[in-house]
Parts: C-alpha cells; structure tokens; sequence
C-alpha cells in the first residue's frame, strides 16, 4: 500500500504551497479544499495520513476531525495563530499533532513524515502478530499431528486424529 497524504484546507494559498512542497518531496497527494469534499476523499482514497486545516468554508474544522478519527488515518490539523481553546480540543479529539499558522513548510514535512513512520511500524507490527499467530498455529497443528491418539488402524500405526476424519470410516474395517 502506498502512502498517501490527504490534504484539507480552506486556504488556497496554504493548499497551493503544502500541496507543491509535498509533491516535491515525492508524496503521492490529493488535496480537497472543503470539509465535504476532505471526508469524501477520505473514504474514496483511504490516505495514509491526513493534513486538516480547521478553516474550512463549509464545515467545522473539528466537526471533519470526529469523522476522520474512526478511519483510523493520523490527522495533522492545522489552526489559527493563538486558537488555544481549538487546538486543545482538536488533540482532545485525537489529532497526531497541531501546528499554528503561518505554518513553516519544513516544520509540517517532519510532522508528515513522522506519522507516516508509526503508519509503516503498525503495519509492520500487525503484520508481525499475523506472521507470529499463523506460526503458532501451524505449531499446534504439527504437535498435535505428532501426537498418537486413540484411533489406531488394525496394523498398530498411530493416525492422527485429523487424518482419520479424512480418510473415513474404511480405516476401521477389519479386511482379515
């Protein structure tokens, strides 16, 4: 899956420049400049990171963040300079991190590529646990297939119990 930046905001000039300075850094990018739109993109693209500028011409801001947040994609909001009362509540709503405007184009790269980074580490853990959970499995399976049960054919071999449900009732007759 390749990471993807959604980025939302009311501010052209801030979408023009985050939007250039990404694609220039290589991002794949897609940019929406209302609320509406940013949740449409959303569920449409499944970006690996989220850019939200709370200044929106149709919607709250934080009203797009409650419902990006189930998506499960890190949000990086962007607010107004001394907007302390919005910044809080946006991190009480779960935003990765916010930054104040002006916003310095080098300070929201790191912000991006930092939560791009913990996207790559929980892939890469659930990916791990799957891996790791598959190998105990098949471990249980081998013990368990290696272990003699109570059905032995008419010869003394051992079967495991999985092979005499495959193998069926013709295993048991007695063909003396």
């Amino acid at each position: 899956m390749a990471d993807r930046l959604l980025l939302i905001g009311g501010d052209a000039d801030l979408l023009r420049a985050a939007g250039d300075s990404f694609e220039r850094l290589e991002y794949d990018l897609a940019r929406e400049a209302t609320g509406e739109g940013g949740v449409e993109a959303h569920h449409r693209l499944r970006p690996s990171v989220v850019i939200l500028e709370l200044s929106l011409p149709d919607v709250e801001g934080l009203e797009v963040l409650e419902r990006l947040q189930p998506e499960g994609a890190p949000v990086i909001v962007i607010t107004g300079e001394g907007d302390i009362e919005r910044t809080v509540r946006a991190m009480q709503l779960g935003a990765e991190t916010c930054l104040t405007k002006p916003v310095q184009l080098q300070h929201l790269a790191a912000a991006a590529a930092r939560a791009l980074e913990k996207v790559r580490l929980r892939r890469q853990n659930a990916l791990l646990r799957a891996r790791d959970h598959v190998g105990r499995v098949l471990a249980e399976e081998a013990k368990q297939a290696d272990t003699p049960d109570q059905h032995d054919d008419q010869r003394g071999r051992d079967l495991p119990a999985h092979g005499v449900a495959k193998l069926g009732p013709a295993v048991h007759r007695d063909e003396h």
